[in-house]
C-alpha cells in the first residue's frame, strides 16, 4: 500500500509538473508528463525497495503482480512517450525543438536508471536464478558428463561415452574441461542404448563431437554447456565451476578410478567457490551484494553420516547454492567468493573438512587428510606461493 501512493503521488507530480510547460497540445502535454514520471517513479522505486523491501534482508515483500505491474507502468510511458513525440513531430511544424530535445534525453536517462536499478526490481529468488544462468549456454537443461572410453579421430572427430547429467541436444556447442585446458566442440552424433537419438536426458550416452581445435582427447575430461566464470573483487558475487561440477556430479560411477580423484583435486585447485554465512553486523542489502574490507561473516557446520566432524559447505555455482534453501534465506544472510587457499585456512581453524554443493543430488565430501594432499601438489603450490602476498587484500 505504500508503495502504491507513494508510485500515485510521485507520477501525479510529474504529470502536474512538466505536463503545464511542455506544449500546448493536451496529448503532448498528458504524455511528456508521463515520460517524465518515469524517471521519477523509478528514483522513488528504489528508494522504497531499500527502506522496505530489504527489511529482511532479502526477503523481498513485492509480489510477483507487483513487479508486474511496476513493469508494465514503465513501458506504457515510454510508449506513451513514443506516442507523444511522433505527434510533437507531425504537429509542431519545427518549433519547441529544446522541449523536444528535452523529453528524448529524459526518455533515455529513463532506460538507463531502470536498467541500473534492475536488481532492486527483483526478487532474491529470481536474481539468484539470473546469475546461475548468465555462464550457461541452454539455460534451461544445464548439462554435464565425464568422457569414458575416449577415441580420438583422424578428422577432428571425438567419440566417448557417459552418463549424462542434464539434457544434452544434437548440433549443441558445449565445452570441453581438461586438465591441459579448455576446449570448445559441437555435438554431432548421439546415440541411447544403440539406437540414435537427437536428445538425452539424465542417461548414459554415446557420443561424437566435432572440433576445429586440436584437444587432447582422453578419459575423464568434462563436457558442459557452461563456461567458467568468476567475478571480480567488488563486484556481484558470481563463480561457475562446471569442471568441478562435472567430475563430482559422476561420483557414483567414477570413483573407483584413480584418474579421476586426480582430476577432482586439480579442478578445486584452479576452482572458485561460494559460500553463505551470516554477517550479524549487515544492516541493508542482500546476500548477493559484494564483501567489503572488515565485513565479518560466520559459517555454520554441517556433519557427515561417513565421518565423524563438523565440515564446511561450499558451492561450484549459484545453481547448487539455491538449492541450499535453509542457507540462502537467513535472516543478514551473506555469500562469499573464496579460493581455494583461503577455504582451506578456514578449515584448518574451524573445522574438519569441506562438503561441496552439500544439497544436492551428490554432495562431495573432503576430508582434512584430502586436504594435505591438494596442499602440497605441484599445481596448488604452483598457484598459491605465488599469490601468497596478495591474501589480505580479498
Amino acid at each position: 500500500m505504500v508503495l502504491f501512493f507513494a508510485n500515485a503521488a510521485g507520477m501525479g507530480a510529474a504529470f502536474t509538473l512538466l505536463g503545464t510547460t511542455l506544449s500546448t497540445s493536451t496529448f503532448a502535454k498528458v504524455t511528456a508528463g508521463g515520460a517524465a514520471a518515469a524517471g521519477v517513479y523509478l528514483l522513488l522505486l528504489r528508494w522504497l525497495n531499500i527502506q522496505y523491501d530489504k527489511v529482511e534482508f532479502g526477503k523481498a515483500r513485492w509480489n510477483n503482480l507487483g513487479r508486474w505491474a511496476g513493469s508494465t507502468l514503465f513501458y506504457g510511458m515510454i510508449a506513451a512517450a513514443v506516442m507523444m513525440l511522433v505527434n510533437y513531430i507531425s504537429h509542431s511544424g519545427g518549433e519547441n525543438s529544446i522541449a523536444f530535445y528535452f523529453v528524448l534525453v529524459l526518455l533515455l536517462f529513463a532506460m538507463s536508471m531502470y536498467r541500473s536499478l534492475y536488481k532492486y526490481n527483483c526478487g532474491m529468488d529470481i536474481r539468484m536464478k539470473l546469475l546461475s544462468e548468465r555462464f550457461v549456454r541452454y539455460k534451461n537443461r544445464r548439462y554435464s558428463l565425464v568422457v569414458t572410453d575416449a577415441k580420438a579421430g583422424g578428422d577432428g572427430t571425438l567419440e566417448g561415452s557417459g552418463v549424462i547429467h542434464g539434457c544434452m541436444h544434437q548440433l549443441d556447442k558445449v565445452f570441453i574441461y581438461g586438465p591441459k585446458g579448455l576446449y570448445t566442440a559441437r555435438v554431432i552424433f548421439i546415440s541411447e542404448n544403440g539406437t540414435k537419438t537427437t536428445t538425452a536426458n539424465d542417461t548414459f550416452i554415446h557420443f561424437r563431437l566435432k572440433s576445429t581445435m586440436s584437444v587432447p582427447w582422453e578419459d575423464m575430461m568434462v563436457i558442459s554447456d557452461a563456461a567458467a566464470a568468476a567475478s571480480l573483487p567488488m563486484q556481484e558475487i558470481n563463480a561457475e565451476n562446471p569442471y568441478l561440477r562435472g567430475l563430482i556430479n559422476d561420483t557414483d560411477t567414477c570413483l573407483t578410478k584413480k584418474a579421476f580423484i586426480d582430476r577432482v583435486f586439480l579442478s578445486f585447485a584452479y576452482s572458485h567457490l561460494l559460500m553463505c554465512g551470516i554477517a550479524p553486523d549487515k544492516e541493508a542489502g542482500d546476500l548477493m551484494d559484494p564483501v567489503f574490507t572488515n565485513m565479518s561473516i560466520s559459517f555454520g557446520g554441517l556433519s557427515s553420516p561417513q565421518h565423524e566432524g563438523s565440515f564446511l559447505a561450499a558451492f561450484t555455482d549459484w545453481d547448487a547454492l539455491a538449492r541450499a534453501d535453509s542457507l540462502v534465506h537467513m535472516d543478514k544472510a551473506q555469500v562469499m567468493q573464496v579460493r581455494p587457499d583461503q577455504l582451506i585456512s578456514m578449515v584448518r581453524n574451524t573445522a574438519d573438512g569441506i562438503i561441496l554443493n552439500p544439497y544436492g543430488t551428490r554432495p562431495f565430501l573432503i576430508t582434512k587428510d584430502s586436504l594435505d594432499l591438494i596442499e602440497v601438489s605441484d599445481v596448488y603450490k604452483k598457484l598459491f606461493n605465488r599469490r601468497g602476498n596478495d591474501k589480505h587484500e580479498e
